[in-house]
């Protein structure tokens, strides 16, 4: 069985790294998005090197973002403003990265953290967090996921969220610095 799991990510790596030599464009981030890599696999309720308690979706997320070179500390992340928050229950995540700069919208894009709140589409109360893997032509998102249908494992589905986070390869929200207040130029 690993062999096969061993197998299947040396052929997903081929696949990946032609599609950027043949259209200059990458399959997939540099994750391995779409296989079930996570490091605590089969453990729950420990806390892994991010901050978050295993088997579940916010931990799940650190751990795709870690591998796009975003890493959480302590549940918390500095952001592109240089302020820092605490990425908690993920429902909490979208307001969690809107306040360290990191753009929060609609529209998926592969490698951003899809976001329900507590309640949404049948989220538990303390929301859910997701990440996406592939976007298609409609605009659906198919995430990769733990602790959604699935109780404390691994799953994939394609669905639609009403937010996105975008942690990598986009745009951030420039910071706002108050006009300096004119000096005088008395000698």
């Amino acid at each position: 069985m690993d062999r096969d799991r061993f197998s299947l990510r040396k052929a997903l790596s081929a696949l990946m790294g032609a599609t950027v030599l043949l259209l200059g464009i990458p399959a997939l981030t540099v994750s391995a998005a779409g296989i079930d890599d996570y490091p605590y696999r089969g453990t729950s309720n420990l806390l892994d090197r991010w901050g978050f308690y295993t088997g579940y979706c916010t931990s799940f997320a650190a751990f795709r973002l870690s591998q796009e070179g975003v890493v959480l500390h302590g549940a918390t992340l500095q952001g592109p403003n240089g302020k820092s928050a605490f990425f908690g229950n993920g429902g909490t995540w979208d307001a969690a990265a809107a306040s360290i700069g990191y753009v929060v919208d609609a529209h998926p894009t592969v490698g951003s953290v899809a976001v329900w709140h507590g309640g949404e589409d049948g989220a538990w109360s303390g929301g859910h967090v997701a990440y996406v893997m592939a976007v298609d032509g409609a605009g659906n998102a198919t995430v990769e996921e733990y602790n959604w249908s699935n109780y404390l494992r691994y799953g994939q589905r394609t669905t639609q969220a009403r937010r996105y986070i975008h942690f990598v390869g986009a745009v951030t929200r420039p910071v706002v610095l108050p006009p300096k207040a004119p000096t005088s130029l008395a000698r």
